[in-house]
């Protein structure tokens, strides 16, 4: 298993686990938390359509040229709404705040990650 791999799993790993606790302190009641803008949800389930996509092999099969054109740019898409929904939810719900500032920041570094991997030259 390469490292990229590894990384990306682990990031979906912490994702996941990320959203459990937001959601199981939303519904135990130990907060009083405000419902999360619809933006927030149109976040995370694009988030989670996205590493669906990429887990499942979606652009594997694609040609490599249209799945250059679509991946990266995704990512950066994800990580600019993330960060955008972390600003507005910062008044609404701290919780919901902290959970998508988490996952934006491991988008940004991710993203930093192809981008970086993607530009070194094979010899």
């Amino acid at each position: 298993m390469s490292l990229t791999m590894v990384l990306s799993l682990v990031a979906v790993i912490v994702v996941i686990s990320c959203g459990f606790i937001v959601v199981y302190t939303l519904v135990s009641g130990k907060l009083p938390a405000q419902r999360p803008y619809n933006w927030t949800f149109i976040f995370f389930s694009a988030l989670l359509l996205h590493l669906l996509a990429f887990f499942s092999g979606f652009y594997a099969t694609l040609p490599t040229s249209i799945s250059d054109l679509i991946f990266i740019p995704m990512w950066c898409l994800l990580t600019g709404l993330g960060a955008f929904m972390s600003y507005k939810e910062l008044s609404n719900n701290r919780l919901i705040a902290i959970g998508t500032s988490a996952i934006t920041m491991i988008l940004f570094l991710f993203t930093f990650l192809v981008i970086v991997v993607a530009a070194c030259d094979p010899m």
